[in-house]
């Protein structure tokens, strides 16, 4: 198992992307930044995981005082900067188990990652 504390990230999954006059999306800034520095966390880690192998992603938020966002709203945020610092595609995440925390004046984000070995398979 591996564990990851991670800053506060800056906006939520809803507002992490602006629209473009031609309808497409693209990427806040400070989305893509965020996310730009928490894939070099992780990158400089030097944790691996085998590629193939199923895995369980557990995501614990403790928000800034004052924050109302939905429990889901920074958790793709979040796999897509680990995951782009492990190398992988988060298609490999089979469990997903998401928590708030108290909000307090360290607000942080708190993921482990870990092989799945009993995979329920239909």
């Amino acid at each position: 198992m591996s564990e990851f504390t991670l800053p506060w990230p800056p906006v939520s999954t809803n507002h992490a992307y602006s629209g473009l006059a031609s309808g497409r999306l693209r990427k806040t800034k400070s989305a893509a930044s965020w996310q730009a520095g928490v894939a070099l966390i992780v990158a400089a880690s030097g944790v691996r995981f085998p590629r193939g192998k199923l895995l369980a992603l557990t995501v614990w938020q403790y928000p800034p005082p004052g924050w109302k966002g939905d429990v889901d709203g920074i958790v793709k945020l979040c796999m897509d900067a680990i995951f782009a610092g492990l190398g992988l595609n988060d298609y490999w995440v089979s469990e997903l188990h998401v928590y708030r925390g108290a909000p307090g004046p360290e607000p942080r984000v708190v993921v482990t990652l870990e092989e799945v070995t009993d995979a329920i398979r239909r």
